[in-house]
């Protein structure tokens, strides 16, 4: 007998221990890779179903019934088809998935339709619905994709959710709600003191309507000038110093930003420091109020001059 064993009483069946199970479970191997592809698909899924929401609210606000129908055979070519998505763009597979529920469905929607829609929507190229891979080597339109390649290899698939029993709908993905979605205040970047984020309400505002105190604004998609200028953005994100806003501005080396600071007696400081004068701007106001006062006592004698007459 093996030290620490234990003596079954008469007539017991022989188990393993719960000690030797769990052992076993605790030296079951783990798959890293699975996990990763979780993740994969978890991520996919969001863009796919992202993007397939952005254009159904482009072409099928009259069927909204056909969304979630769409969808489904959208997540099923992923999932079990995705020997399709080599070499191919995840439009390419939304696309045929939307025209192919809808023929089914009788709804009218041509792919012509469906290619002028998808021109609007962001980050979209020519070369999505021009140059589509039919075989290897071989590329063609969309058109001759969704007929050579992708009804061939969903046919049955599709015709399910012409009949009475269609296939069970998909889950929708979860979209995590972005936090700088808020309609008012700008939003803190993380990790960063001088970098804000609001939505752009209207694309036909100038920069001065969106942000009358801004130093800096970048609108991404629109032409934003020599590549020197990114280097000063990088240099502004990654330093407290708001003197690079104006370097930004003025195009010249980064100079310490002069704040002007009211004490008691109404007197000015830059920086802190005591001034021996007057500053240049206060000599502008004070020569402003005295010429407005000479006006008006000007103005004051011609009204009493006048009234004499």
């Amino acid at each position: 007998m093996r030290p620490g064993s234990r003596v079954l009483p008469p007539g017991s069946p022989a188990t393993p221990s719960s000690q030797t199970s769990s052992q076993a479970a605790s030296q079951t191997p783990r798959h890293p890779k699975s996990n990763s592809l979780s993740l994969f698909y978890k991520k996919l899924y969001r863009l796919a179903y992202t993007r397939l929401k952005m254009l159904c609210s482009y072409l099928l606000t009259a069927h909204p019934e056909l969304e979630p129908i769409i969808w489904t055979l959208f997540q099923h070519t992923l999932q079990h088809e995705y020997e399709l998505m080599r070499d191919r763009h995840l439009d390419q597979l939304m696309m045929s998935a939307m025209y192919a529920i809808c023929k089914v469905k009788c709804v009218d929607l041509r792919f012509k339709t469906i290619v002028t829609a998808y021109k609007n929507m962001p980050n979209t190229s020519q070369e999505t619905f021009k140059h589509v891979l039919i075989t290897e080597g071989h590329y063609d339109s969309i058109i001759i994709f969704y007929n050579q390649v992708f009804m061939q290899k969903l046919k049955t698939n599709i015709l399910q959710y012409a009949s009475t029993r269609p296939p069970t709908l998909s889950p929708i993905p979860q979209i995590p709600c972005s936090p700088y979605k808020f309609p008012n205040s700008p939003l803190r970047v993380p990790g960063s003191n001088n970098v804000y984020i609001s939505p752009l309400k209207s694309p036909r505002m100038s920069p001065g309507i969106m942000t009358p105190r801004s130093r800096m604004l970048v609108s991404i998609g629109e032409s934003f000038g020599p590549s020197n200028r990114f280097q000063k953005i990088n240099q502004m994100v990654n330093s407290s110093d708001r003197s690079f806003k104006r370097a930004l501005d003025l195009g010249s080396t980064p100079k310490p930003l002069k704040r002007l600071r009211f004490d008691v007696d109404g007197q000015d400081e830059a920086d802190g420091s005591k001034s021996g004068g007057d500053s240049t701007l206060i000599q502008k106001l004070a020569e402003m109020s005295s010429t407005r006062s000479r006006m008006q006592e000007q103005k004051m004698k011609e009204d009493a001059e006048s009234r004499k007459e």
